[in-house]
């Protein structure tokens, strides 16, 4: 049987949930950064902590010598991205593989926000494709069971009204660029993927996942607590979630996904509701 928190962790997970002692208020704002997979528990350091003291599950580091690694280890990540963090938010000097911070949407489980966490993709022209590094929410490509292309999809209407709008300022939206978008064709099933649009935010294609993200390893994704909240799957053994792309699947009443870092191009209906969305745009860099 596994054991459980001492009382001294349980305390100091206690004071960082509930008071941030330790986060971003006090240090970075950005403790998400590090990934830690250990005893069933995979997710960012503010993730683990909250599942930890909401639901009680063990702690990755438990035990009398152990708790004390385990306080060590959190608080070095603090700190080392205490230094860090100058590079990370600004956009100067980006490089591929970089993080920017840009909005904020709901990320805890009571619905209480968060600034978003962007990954860079690629730089091209003083602009650069960046897709949050966690799974954001759960939304189906199309409302209902039927025939739809990137479009028509009501994703793209969503995510180019009200995902906008909740989880960007004036100031930062100003940032987005539009984008034309090439929707191309299954490549497996050759289903019609509809005319090329313009838009700010989307789903990346599988073309792009081919080209921007071409090992299966950084495909693989987490959801936040919100996005659990609202029904994401999770895959029992790694902690990972499944999510959604903007090209279709077999046919013109699925959509392409990413199951596990692997590209599914079979995909599933459009009115699922188990795949999760990593919003991706351009931004102004210069």
């Amino acid at each position: 049987m596994k054991k459980y928190a001492s009382k001294i962790c349980d305390n100091y997970v206690k004071s960082v949930y509930e008071y941030r002692d330790f986060s971003e208020q006090s240090l970075t704002n950005h403790t998400s950064f590090c990934i830690i997979n250990h005893n069933g528990m995979v997710g960012t350091t503010d993730i683990i902590l909250e599942e930890a003291y909401m639901h009680n599950k063990p702690l990755p580091f438990t035990g009398k010598k152990s708790y004390m690694r385990f306080l060590f280890l959190v608080v070095g990540i603090l700190l080392f991205m205490a230094m860090v963090t100058p590079f990370m938010v600004s956009c100067n000097n980006l490089q591929v593989g970089d993080s920017v911070f840009i909005g904020k949407y709901p990320f805890h489980r009571d619905g209480s926000y968060k600034q978003i966490e962007w990954l860079v993709l690629t730089i091209h022209d003083g602009k650069a494709l960046v897709i949050s590094r966690y799974n954001l929410d759960i939304k189906p490509y199309y409302t209902k069971h039927d025939e739809v292309t990137w479009e028509t999809s009501s994703i793209r209407k969503w995510l180019n009204n009200s995902f906008i709008e909740t989880a960007f300022s004036a100031e930062d939206q100003a940032k987005i660029l539009e984008t034309t978008l090439i929707n191309a064709d299954n490549p497996e099933y050759s289903t019609n993927g509809g005319q090329d649009t313009v838009d700010r935010v989307f789903l990346l294609s599988i073309d792009e996942v081919k080209k921007h993200m071409p090992f299966e390893i950084n495909r693989e994704s987490f959801s936040t607590l919100y996005a659990k909240e609202q029904g994401a799957y999770v895959n029992g053994k790694n902690g990972s979630s499944w999510w959604a792309l903007r090209s279709p699947g077999a046919d013109a009443l699925s959509m392409a996904t990413i199951n596990d870092g692997k590209i599914s191009y079979e995909g599933d209906g459009v009115d699922s509701t188990d795949y999760a969305l990593r919003p991706a745009m351009w931004i102004e860099v210069k």
